[in-house]
Formats: structure tokens, C-alpha cells, sequence
């Protein structure tokens, strides 16, 4: 795991982390994006950067990949994420699964 700059010297003695300190450190950059990332990006200047929801939506997969389901609950049920995703004007569920694709 490279967490900084690599120099010239240190470029081939860099150690294979393991898989449980590269999920622990891919699950600590997404907590600090959450609280750092705007719930909305304007799409003609910044379209396809993460926002809040892309990053809790990802840190969601990670925990569910990892089997972590009761973390993943917790997380889930004290962020109220999903009140809000369901409410919110940028997703929606639609009444016909047709209406998906057309």
C-alpha cells in the first residue's frame, strides 16, 4: 500500500500490504471524503466527480464485499442515508421497472 510519494530509492522495496490493512485504509479515505464532499457537483464544470452519496454509496459496497453486513447496517441506520436517498430529488424510485430503460 503506497499511502506517500515514491522516490527512486524506495520505488521496488515497497511491501505488499495486506488485504485487511488496504480495506481498513480504503474504509478510513472514504468516512473523511464523506464529511468533506458536496451532496451535489455542477454538472457543466465538475460532472463525474464524487459526491457525498457516490462516496457512501462505495463505502456501503466496500463494508458489503467484506462481509461486514452489521457495520454496514450501523452505518447505514446512523447516517440516515437512506431517509434521505429515497426523499431526495436526484434519485427516485420509479413506479414501472419498464420506465428504466426508456
Amino acid at each position: 500500500m503506497i499511502l506517500e510519494p515514491l522516490t527512486a530509492s524506495n520505488m521496488y522495496s515497497v511491501v505488499q500490504a495486506a488485504p485487511t490493512a488496504v480495506y481498513a485504509q480504503i474504509e478510513k479515505d472514504l468516512t473523511e471524503a464523506i464529511a468533506a464532499l458536496p451532496p451535489t457537483v455542477p454538472v457543466t464544470t465538475d460532472a463525474g466527480r464524487m459526491t457525498k452519496g457516490a462516496a457512501q454509496a462505495t463505502l456501503g459496497k466496500v463494508l458489503f464485499c467484506q462481509k461486514k453486513v452489521l457495520k454496514l447496517l450501523k452505518f447505514w441506520l446512523r447516517s440516515k442515508w437512506h431517509s434521505r436517498w429515497c426523499k431526495s430529488v436526484w434519485f427516485k424510485f420509479l413506479q414501472n421497472f419498464a420506465e428504466t430503460f426508456g
